[in-house]
């Protein structure tokens, strides 16, 4: 690195001639950045998640639940997107205005 960078804001103890003090500032620094999704699946089954197809726990009444959690497998991209479209869904569905069809059935 030495050599195509000069100085990194914010390491002033940071030696770019060192690769040790590199491979120090780089575990100090980085971190992940996953999207944790699928926690509480939704399913036609009890058995087998946590929501129906209406957004509605399992074994409660009048909780809904509406958020990444919810997504039964990867969407292999930001949540960011699918988790604006579960809250549109939900909000339609709670408003009256939801199409009467199952997503799980379909998936």
């Amino acid at each position: 690195m030495h050599g195509y960078v000069q100085r990194v804001l914010g390491a002033d103890d940071l030696s770019l001639a060192d690769d040790a003090s590199v491979d120090r500032y780089v575990a100090k620094q980085v971190q992940t950045a996953h999207h944790p999704s699928g926690t509480a699946a939704m399913s036609a089954d009890p058995g087998s998640g946590v929501v129906d197809s209406t957004w509605r726990v399992f074994g409660t009444e009048g909780l809904r639940m509406a958020d990444a959690s919810i997504i039964p497998s990867s969407v292999r991209a930001s949540t960011n997107l699918t988790c604006m479209i579960i809250g549109e869904r939900v909000a339609r569905l709670l408003a009256g205005t939801a199409r009467k069809e199952s997503v799980v059935e379909r998936v």
